[in-house]
């Protein structure tokens, strides 16, 4: 596995073709619970059983705002098809997966760049190519 700079990291929005400058990713934060399996008969430690549902979290993102950006998150958007391509790897994997923005966050400081945070919700399954 070749590992090396984000820098070429983008992320595309299927339906909506929201872009912007990106300058940093974060997640896709997968999670799966466990289910107590312990009895009355448990005279030690207790025991677990893994769920068989997974919950394919969030990706949280952050990059260059614009007025002009258009973020997909108004009332009634539905869950569009997202790529992250982890160009910067060397090899240009892509995880692709259903989801739909919940956060956008804009910020001016005074004499530096106006940037923005983003929060993307994953529903289903995490497809890695």
């Amino acid at each position: 596995m070749a590992v090396g700079p984000g820098n070429k990291t983008t992320i595309t929005f299927g339906t909506s073709v929201f872009a912007a400058v990106i300058t940093a990713v974060n997640g896709v934060s997968l999670s799966r619970g466990s289910i107590a399996s312990s009895s009355m008969a448990t005279t030690a430690d207790m025991t677990f059983l893994p769920d068989d549902l997974s919950d394919s979290g969030e990706v949280t993102y952050s990059g260059h705002h614009s007025g002009a950006l258009d973020p997909p998150i108004t009332g009634g958007t539905a869950p569009e098809t997202i790529v992250i391509d982890w160009a910067g790897d060397g090899i240009s994997n892509k995880w692709g997966f259903s989801g739909f923005m919940t956060g956008y966050s804009p910020g001016a400081p005074m004499g530096d760049m106006m940037t923005f945070d983003c929060t993307v919700k994953l529903t289903g399954a995490l497809a890695v190519t």
